[in-house]
């Protein structure tokens, strides 16, 4: 029977291609923007062009003095341009234009006539032989760096797809050169001997399926072991994220059991922690269900509520349990009577993941913004928060964050995360819709 984990030889191939070119392009990415940010501080700063005009600009005096140039020479003064690291020349005297470098400076000479206040800021004075002219220059020093910064970013992510690649098929060759060294054993007679299972392509496949032969004329204690190893691996992969709360979890639990504390305090103590790993054990493995849960539903359905009924008692709730927990709340409501679409139990959810990020990882020592209002034609919740650097990061999943984004979207709302350095800050935009004809104060109506 086939093993419903298994992957294609093909799938493993091109998973091993999407890894390698994300990575390639993460390498492209970090490469381009560290060589053009370290070429941009070396090369692209004013002082540095200035300084490198200046060359230019004593190369051209010495050109002038060496063949006598006057200023609309323009057989000499292209014949420097043409080979100096130059991209663009033009010459002024008293305001007006007497040579354009390229091809049409002559049709431009025609059409542009006098320099403008930024180009008479950046002219260099240069004495010609018809008098002292205005001598603006746009140099192109640093392309040399620059194209050589362009092939090492085209370069290097390649080398790493390409190296990921074989490394990846070299592993492949070397599982089946151990697989035909393993039948080999087998047909010279040593029937006890197994084939390495190792991962879960075709490949895997028929080494187990050779072993369950060789297990027929075998039905020893090895089968034992071996379905024993089998069901650990299992074991091990379902659990790994879930190990590190575990672990403390267990300690804690059983210094209580074996009454290892000094006094009723140090007993509370370890209570708490233990029911701080039982929480974050459950929440990880609520956040993990919950993710791949949210991941397969298409549709979710909406109730249009009030802005009041549908998110007052939430900020509420969520104020006075922020208070609880030891932090300093700076709370601004603003209930007018609009209508939203929403999902009471993804609501609730979504204000459950946000509470709980905020109590994790937010600064107990500062103060927490909450605030609900209405901008155009959007109900706005926003809540902002410094980040606590000291927090505990090793356990987070970053499930809450795209649990909250998936409940928004599938509600038809919008959710914003932004970090600008130490502050985070989490907005939650809900479309005002109309109200029904029953929600509308009728004019004239009694109250009681």
């Amino acid at each position: 029977m086939k093993d419903r984990r298994t992957i294609t030889l093909g799938r493993e191939l091109l998973l091993v291609v999407i890894i390698a070119g994300l990575l390639a392009a993460f390498a492209y990415t970090a490469l381009s923007s560290a060589l053009s940010g370290y070429l941009d501080n070396k090369f692209g700063t004013e002082s540095y062009y200035r300084a490198e005009d200046k060359k230019v600009v004593a190369s051209l005096e010495d050109y002038i003095q060496q063949y006598d140039v006057a200023s609309d020479d323009w057989y000499m003064l292209t014949k420097w341009a043409d080979r100096s690291p130059v991209i663009y020349v033009t010459v002024y005297k008293d305001g007006r234009l007497r040579y354009i470098s390229g091809e049409n400076s002559q049709q431009e000479i025609s059409r542009l006539r006098h320099e403008s206040s930024y180009e008479q800021k950046i002219a260099y004075q240069v004495d010609f032989k018809d008098g002292s002219c205005d001598v603006i220059i746009y140099g192109k020093y640093a392309t040399f760096y620059y194209s050589l910064a362009r092939v090492i970013d085209i370069s290097v992510p390649f080398l790493i797809f390409i190296l990921i690649l074989l490394y990846a098929v070299k592993r492949k060759l070397k599982y089946i050169n151990k697989m035909a060294e393993d039948v080999q054993v087998l047909r010279n007679g040593n029937r006890d001997h197994k084939l390495q299972v190792a991962g879960r392509d075709e490949l895997a496949v028929l080494a187990r399926s050779i072993n369950e032969m060789s297990d027929a004329y075998n039905k020893t204690i090895d089968d034992i072991n071996r379905l024993y190893d089998e069901n650990r691996e299992i074991i091990t992969e379902m659990s790994h994220d879930l190990r590190t709360p575990m672990t403390p979890l267990l300690v804690y639990l059983g210094m209580l059991r074996d009454g290892r504390y000094a006094d009723q305090a140090e007993h509370d103590e370890y209570v708490l922690k233990a029911n701080q790993k039982a929480a974050q054990l459950k929440n990880m493995s609520d956040s993990m269900f919950d993710y791949f849960r949210l991941t397969h539903d298409t549709s979710v359905s909406t109730d249009k509520c009030s802005m009041t009924m549908a998110f007052y008692d939430q900020m509420s709730a969520l104020a006075d349990y922020l208070t609880t927990s030891g932090m300093h709340i700076d709370a601004g409501v603003d209930a007018r009577d609009v209508y939203v679409m929403v999902n009471m139990d993804y609501l609730s959810r979504i204000f459950n993941n946000i509470a709980s990020n905020i109590v994790k990882y937010a600064d107990h020592n500062e103060t927490v913004q909450l605030r609900m209002f209405v901008d155009d034609d959007k109900v706005v919740l926003k809540f902002s928060n410094i980040i606590n650097e000291l927090a505990d990061y090793s356990s987070s999943t970053g499930f809450g964050v795209k649990n909250i984004k998936k409940m928004m979207a599938q509600m038809g709302a919008e959710c914003v995360i932004r970090q600008v350095q130490d502050n985070y800050t989490t907005v939650l935009k809900f479309d005002i819709v109309p109200p029904d004809e029953e929600d509308e104060p009728v004019e004239g109506a009694e109250t009681e």
